[in-house]
């Protein structure tokens, strides 16, 4: 293969993938959206995270590979003291995004979702070296209560990924060709399509339908 081809729209792959389709993926000019779940010890080492466009984590998983990048760099910034003060130390969360961030300058957009603290996002072509953008948590119009944060996640990644690539089918097939609010359009989808799924017992049943976030959007 010597020619470099392009996809209009996203893969997301996750830790299971072998290395050589994630390549793939990005030879022929899909945006590769990234999931490092499972993280494994070796995940730094052996997964081609040169070849990710866009990380997506949760508090936990961002720990961890704050953890496995800070093992190879700097041992002496994984103290015990740091990693179990984070998951509730907003700001800790903002310096794991910020070492991961710095650990892969190829990334375009790296996001860490919080759970009921809503996520925090970094955006290479919109954003400084240091700057942070948050958004809060979704509360749903009928004002049901959370009952099952199974596929939250996992929703909220779908519905993301799935947003833009509808807008790379519009610009081309580059993040570079997106605009700020078509990225946080497919940030905010994901992000209601989730408060959607909590209300809801069970993983893909919970699931809501586009329509159905485009109604509570309004």
């Amino acid at each position: 293969m010597n020619k470099k081809v392009c996809v209009y729209g996203c893969v997301c792959v996750d830790a299971y993938l072998p290395k050589q389709i994630n390549i793939l993926f990005h030879f022929i000019g899909m945006i590769t959206v990234f999931n490092p779940a499972p993280i494994s010890p070796e995940i730094v080492k052996i997964f081609p995270f040169d070849n990710v466009d866009c990380l997506i984590l949760n508090k936990i998983e961002s720990l961890e590979l704050y953890s496995k990048i800070t093992t190879i760099t700097d041992t002496s910034t994984t103290s015990s003291s740091l990693l179990s003060s984070t998951l509730s130390d907003y700001n800790q969360q903002k310096k794991l995004l910020l070492t991961i961030k710095n650990k892969f300058p190829q990334l375009k957009i790296l996001i860490v979702t919080l759970g009921y603290d809503g996520l925090i996002a970094w955006f290479k072509h919109f954003n400084s070296d240091d700057e942070i953008r948050t958004f809060p948590i979704h509360e749903p119009k009928d004002g049901k209560p959370v009952l099952d944060t199974t596929a939250a996640g996992d929703t909220f990644i779908g519905f993301f990924v799935a947003s833009i690539s509808r807008n790379l089918q519009v610009t081309g097939c580059s993040l570079d060709n997106l605009s700020l609010e078509q990225i946080e359009e497919g940030i905010k989808e994901g992000i209601i399509a989730a408060s959607l799924s909590v209300r809801k017992i069970g993983a893909m049943d919970s699931i809501p339908y586009l329509d159905e976030v485009y109604q509570e959007k309004g």
